[in-house]
């Protein structure tokens, strides 16, 4: 037995080196920079719920619904920007540097819209909210 264990402690060290090898990206999958305005466009729209809806209650229903939008006006699936979402969060330093663009975009939105210099302005969405009841 005491022979066995030079090569137990080598076939570990093989399993924990391929173990934690590169994984590399699924194919179905939104790029981070596809990511970035979807979600940036998502944060503005939960920003405009949170000042006009005051039932806090109110407040997953309608973001449920301005994902959707928002969704929809990007061009994009549902499944897909969920299943991207949950690969991207099981990934904090990638969810990170997508997160740091998305507030680098709305920086800069806000900056231009304050200077009184709004650039090439964000596409307005065609879609209203159905009305609150």
């Amino acid at each position: 037995m005491r022979f066995l264990r030079p090569y137990l402690i080598v076939f570990g060290i093989f399993l924990l080196l391929t173990a934690c090898g590169n994984e590399e990206k699924p194919m179905d999958i939104l790029s981070e920079e596809e990511m970035v305005p979807v979600i940036a466009d998502m944060q503005v729209g939960y920003s405009g719920i949170d000042k006009t809806i005051r039932d806090p209650k109110l407040h997953g229903e309608k973001y449920e619904e301005m994902n959707q939008l928002v969704l929809k006006k990007n061009n994009i699936d549902r499944e897909k920007f969920y299943r991207s979402y949950d690969y991207y969060k099981m990934r904090p330093e990638i969810m990170d540097t997508i997160f740091q663009r998305v507030i680098g975009v709305l920086t800069t939105e806000m900056n231009a819209i304050q200077s009184g210099n709004q650039g090439t302005p964000r596409p307005k969405p065609s879609l209203a909210f159905p009305k609150q009841k």
